[in-house]
Order: C-alpha cells, then sequence, then structure tokens
C-alpha cells in the first residue's frame, strides 16, 4: 500500500444538470435564460453511453422534469457543495476566486485595482474579497458572481460518479445548505438518503423589481420521515469527491451587455474545502540547506533538506506536473488539496509531505 495514495478514494464527474440554456438577443448574442426544469448533460468519454444516459432520464422524469431523485454523496459538505464568488474573463480562463473576505487572484494582472494582502503557497496574489460590493460584480458588465457547485448521485441512472449543478441564487444555495443541516439534526446524516431535488417557483424582489424564478429545493416527498431516519441507521463509507469542474459556466456569465434582465440565471443577495486537521508535525532533525534549481528538480536526496527547501521542492514540482497536464497551478494545487485534506503545505506532516513528493516524482520520472 502507498501511504497518501491507496487511502484515497475518488468518484467520477458523469456530468451537469443544466438549470439554464442560452437564448440569442435580435443582435444574435448569446446570454444565459432560466429555465423551470432540469436538463442532463453527459459528459463521458463515450457518445453512445451518453445518449443512452439521456434516454433513461428522460423515460424516468419526462421531456422537462421539474423534480428528481438524488442523493449526497459521502463527503462533508464543502466538498460536494462547494459556494465561491468566481471571476472570469471571456473566455474560459478564471481570474479570481474569493469567499468574501479573502479571494487569490490567478496572477498579478488579475489583482489590479485590489488590495493585495499576501501571496498564497503558488506565488499567487490573496485580495481582500468585497463579496457582492467588489468592483468587479458592481460594474455594468459584471465579470464576477457568487456561484455554488452542488455534486448529486442520480441512484435511478447507470453508472458510478457525481452529477454537478451550478447555482447562483442565493434562495437555492440557503436551501440546499438548511437541507443538509436538517437531515443531520433529524437522521444523523444526510447523505446516501432517498431525496427529492425540485425546481420550486418562487417570486424574488431583486432592485424594488419583483420577478419569478425557479429555486432548487429538497424533499423526500416518496419517503415517510420514520422510514428515512430507519434508512439513517446504515452507515455509510467515506468517499472523497473530485474538486468542483472549475470550467467557465456560461450559464452564468453573459457576454452580451443587453440581454433581457428578467431571462437571466437569477441574480440574487465559493472558500473551498473545509481545513482538515492534520497530525501534529513530526520533530524534525536539523537539516542541510540547499535551495538550488538543480535540488528542487530532483537531483538530490529528499529526506536531507531542510524542511523550507523540501516545501520548495514540492511547490516547484507541482507547478512542473500541473504544466504536463495542461493545467494552472492553482488549479492544480487545488486538487491536491483536496486530495490530501490540507490547506497549506507548512500544516502537512514531515512524512505526508514526503509522500506528495513521491507522487509528483513519478509523474515527472515517466517524461525522462
Amino acid at each position: 500500500m502507498i501511504k497518501g495514495l491507496s487511502d484515497q478514494r475518488w468518484l467520477p464527474r458523469l456530468g451537469h444538470l443544466r438549470l439554464g440554456i442560452k437564448k440569442k438577443t435580435a443582435q444574435d448574442v448569446e446570454y444565459p435564460a432560466e429555465i423551470d426544469y432540469f436538463i442532463l448533460d453527459p459528459q463521458t468519454p463515450d457518445a453512445k453511453r451518453n445518449e443512452d444516459l439521456k434516454s433513461q432520464f428522460k423515460k424516468l422524469y419526462g421531456v422537462e422534469p421539474k423534480s428528481i431523485k438524488i442523493m449526497f454523496p459521502p463527503a462533508k459538505p464543502e466538498l460536494f457543495f462547494a459556494q465561491w464568488y468566481k471571476r472570469y474573463g471571456k473566455s474560459t480562463l478564471k481570474k479570481c476566486i474569493g469567499d468574501g473576505e479573502t479571494a487569490t487572484c490567478a496572477t498579478e494582472e488579475f489583482a489590479q485595482g485590489l488590495e493585495v494582502i499576501g501571496k498564497n503557497d503558488f506565488g499567487q496574489p490573496v485580495v481582500k474579497c468585497a463579496g457582492l460590493h467588489c468592483v468587479h460584480q458592481t460594474k455594468a458588465k459584471a465579470d464576477c458572481r457568487r456561484l455554488a457547485s452542488l455534486q448529486v448521485l442520480l441512484p435511478d441512472l447507470t453508472g458510478i460518479g457525481v452529477w454537478q449543478i451550478n447555482t447562483s441564487s442565493s434562495n437555492s444555495i440557503r436551501n440546499i445548505n438548511s437541507a443538509i443541516e436538517w437531515l443531520q439534526g433529524i437522521c444523523g446524516r444526510f447523505y446516501m438518503l432517498p431525496l427529492t431535488l425540485m425546481r420550486v417557483k418562487t417570486d424574488i424582489e431583486y432592485e424594488g423589481k419583483r420577478s419569478v424564478h425557479y429555486c432548487l429545493q429538497i424533499d423526500q416527498k416518496d419517503v415517510k420521515l420514520e422510514k428515512l431516519q430507519l434508512m439513517a441507521q446504515t452507515p455509510g463509507d467515506k468517499i472523497l469527491l473530485p474538486p468542483p469542474d472549475q470550467a467557465k459556466d456560461q450559464l452564468f456569465y453573459a457576454d452580451a451587455e443587453d440581454a433581457k434582465t428578467e431571462d437571466k440565471v437569477e441574480p440574487e443577495t465559493q472558500p473551498g474545502p473545509a481545513k482538515a486537521k492534520e497530525p501534529a508535525k513530526e520533530p524534525a532533525a536539523e537539516k542541510k540547506s540547499k535551495a538550488t534549481t538543480q535540488e528542487t528538480a530532483g537531483a538530490f536526496d529528499f529526506n536531507e533538506l531542510d524542511r523550507t527547501t523540501q516545501e520548495k521542492a514540492v511547490r516547484e514540482m507541482t507547478a512542473k506536473v500541473a504544466k504536463k497536464r495542461g493545467l494552472s497551478p492553482e488549479n492544480y494545487g487545488n486538487q491536491l488539496k483536496n486530495r490530501f485534506r490540507f490547506q497549506k503545505i507548512s500544516e502537512l506532516s514531515d512524512a505526508k509531505l514526503k509522500g506528495i513528493y513521491e507522487i509528483l516524482s513519478v509523474e515527472l520520472e515517466d517524461d525522462k
């Protein structure tokens, strides 16, 4: 068994459940528009399987289903229901991600005009996050939005994996968070229980105007509470979810300034996974520092380096593996953080830091 690898579990993402479609203005410019039903969007590598999943979904729920059967996966809510402020450009590049207090920008360029308060482990600028009052939300053409990513299981469809639902609705976010807490309180757990996810017609007042939207809401209409509590007595296994798909969701970031406000996905009033407690750091023996480019490239004995140089080596190797995979250092770094349950490299025990180093080394060794 490989420490730090063999004990990890991963569920594939089978696709998305969409809450909107793309429409066009009179000038033939696309913009996102809300709908009152779910659209299944399978994204497996097999085109035939994708069509089969759509057929199963249609047979189960009809052409425009307003309610579907789901289960929450056995993971922390911070993992399967991540909630962030995200800023994108016209491309799919994520410029900034924050929690309302602090945010991380992808580059120095994207931090311009914001109050920089430091840098993260990968050298990216950390800024103060103003949330809804950020200049990138209040300007005429906002490119930052609140976005929550809910990952659920669809037990009636074939295949093992999660389906992601993106929403910017504050009502939907409150409803889901409340349902998770409610289930935990009355059943002792919220995961692997049969639930119904619905699109509920809701009157919303926003900036003095009233409009109708279709919010997400959890119910268990097909199961009595007593039976649900009995089901909850069966223990579930712990599974580590993949980090939410961070690709730009075009349903929430329109390029058209003249798109009709009433048609947009609900514009109402995501930090990452919760910090996991690591074991106390092991006493570090005094080690000779060898902070050279050659050493951090791999031509050294990792055990002989001091702690600072070990961390530097892991950061540099993380950037190399990210480049090899075609990812940004931030994206791949977040995958490592979710996988090994840490927020900062400095929080890792010596043993776990070495384990990450060995995993990165194996991947880079394949190129030699």
